[in-house]
């Protein structure tokens, strides 16, 4: 059986499936709230998406229990959610819709209401500022403002981490990556936003564990 699991790692029928899936409601709510489209917050909330994901997790989770070589649930759970979350964007914001837009992978951009949630994220993780940004507000505006033009992937990964906290062995399996390369992603990414805040600041920062 793959990542070290057997079929008695997972208990029997339907309400036991729910059971396990349920505990992970709130932690993909979190990952649906930064990719959530702007343009849809009028029309649906993260626990719309989380809803939807649930459902077709329960239907699946048989047929997932079944595989061989297997993600781990967490990342089989965030795939099926990513994946709602681009079929409700496409079926919102078609060609013709009121207030269709252009079509974009899910991680392609981050949609500028969303920086602003993951820079207060990271900005109350342990980012210390230099003593010229004077104020908070100006510190988050001006996160969400350097995330907005990072890498999509680099971007993820902080967004995993200081977002979602996910850990670093939960990082590892969505990302299908051993231990080590999981971490040495996020501390590549995580250094590139500190080099760009210090060039966009002209001061100090530092971000914890860094």
């Amino acid at each position: 059986m793959g990542a070290g699991m057997s079929d008695e790692t997972f208990a029997r029928g339907p309400e036991a499936d729910l059971a396990q899936i349920e505990m992970y409601r709130d932690r993909l709510r979190k990952m649906v709230e930064t990719r959530l489209d702007p343009r849809l917050r009028n029309r649906l909330d993260a626990s719309d998406v989380v809803q939807e994901a649930m459902i077709e997790a329960v239907a699946r989770f048989p047929e997932y229990r079944r595989q061989e070589e297997r993600m781990p649930l967490l990342g089989w759970l965030r795939f099926l959610t990513a994946q709602k979350l681009v079929q409700l964007r496409r079926r919102h914001l078609s060609t013709g819709a009121r207030d269709a837009g252009r079509e974009v992978p899910l991680d392609a951009e981050l949609p500028g209401e969303s920086s602003v949630v993951l820079a207060e994220a990271i900005a109350a993780s342990g980012l210390q500022s230099p003593s010229r940004i004077a104020s908070r507000a100006e510190l988050i505006e001006t996160l969400s403002r350097v995330l907005e033009e990072m890498d999509a992937k680099e971007r993820d990964v902080i967004l995993m981490r200081h977002f979602e906290q996910l850990s670093n062995v939960e990082i590892a399996g969505i990302l299908k990556l051993s231990e080590p390369a999981a971490s040495l992603r996020y501390m590549k990414a995580a250094q590139h936003l500190v080099q760009i805040l210090r060039r966009e600041v002209g001061g100090s920062v530092t971000l914890t564990g860094l």
